[in-house]
Formats: structure tokens, C-alpha cells, sequence
């Protein structure tokens, strides 16, 4: 599990910088509500998430599990997205189960059969995520 510090500065190094870094649960896997992360955060969370508001409008949940960086459309404007979508660099989606305190490895191709829609890209950062136009999600 990465620090809260690691974690700003990850989000930082993707163009993400003050977007408001926020965990809910701890490294024991408790809810502990909304908790800021500031930059100098020695604790340890399982999963980290930011919000990013494109200029076309999509406002995308940026989640960094284990280290491992993904994003998903929320809303388009004030309509929200009805269908899972899920950005990714790696071909493993890995998902974090608060109720198990576990980290579960899902492949593409598993998401793709869940009716998850999957986008492969490089690297997630700021200009990847801005670069996807609120009608492209729309007809995902």
C-alpha cells in the first residue's frame, strides 16, 4: 500500500495537481468516511480517489489501487453515465474489496463479459482523460 504522500505526488505526476485526493478506508479495511490526504500523509490506505472535471464536461473518479492507477466517467454535465466504463493501462483490472480487506485481479476480457466497458490507454493523466469528449463516453 502506497503512503498518502506517494499517492499525492502519483497524482501530481499525471497533471492531477489540486485535485482534492481523498481515502475512505483504512489499511485495516474500516470505513473511516471521506478522509483528505495531505501531501506530507505517512498513512498507509488501500485505495485513493480524486474527481477531475474535463473541459467537455465529463467529470471522471480517478482511483489509485495498490499503486495501480484507473478512472471512470461519473456524469456527463448533470446526467450520470448508466453503464460501467473503466480507463486502464495494464490488460489486469484489480479491484479492492473492502469487506474482505483484499485486492482481487480481474483480466480484461472478464470485465468485457461483465458488461463493463473497457478503454486500454498508456497512461492515465490529465491529457489522456481530457482528451475523451463527453460524446465518445456517451456512445461507449
Amino acid at each position: 500500500m502506497q503512503t498518502g504522500s506517494e499517492a499525492r505526488a502519483s497524482f501530481d505526476n499525471r497533471g492531477f495537481n489540486g485535485v482534492s485526493v481523498v481515502a475512505d478506508i483504512d489499511s485495516q479495511g474500516s470505513y473511516i468516511g471521506d478522509t483528505v490526504v495531505e501531501a506530507s500523509s505517512s498513512e498507509r490506505y488501500p485505495v485513493y480517489t480524486g474527481e477531475h472535471l474535463s473541459p467537455s464536461g465529463v467529470i471522471w473518479g480517478i482511483y489509485v489501487n495498490d499503486g495501480a492507477f484507473y478512472a471512470s466517467p461519473l456524469a456527463i454535465g448533470e446526467n450520470a453515465v448508466n453503464k460501467n466504463v473503466i480507463v486502464t493501462e495494464a490488460d489486469v483490472v484489480t479491484q479492492y474489496d473492502a469487506m474482505k480487506n483484499e485486492f482481487s485481479d480481474f483480466t480484461v476480457q472478464e470485465c468485457l463479459n461483465d458488461g463493463v466497458a473497457v478503454l486500454k490507454v498508456d497512461r492515465i493523466d490529465l491529457a489522456t482523460l481530457d482528451a475523451y469528449t463527453a460524446e465518445q463516453i456517451g456512445a461507449l
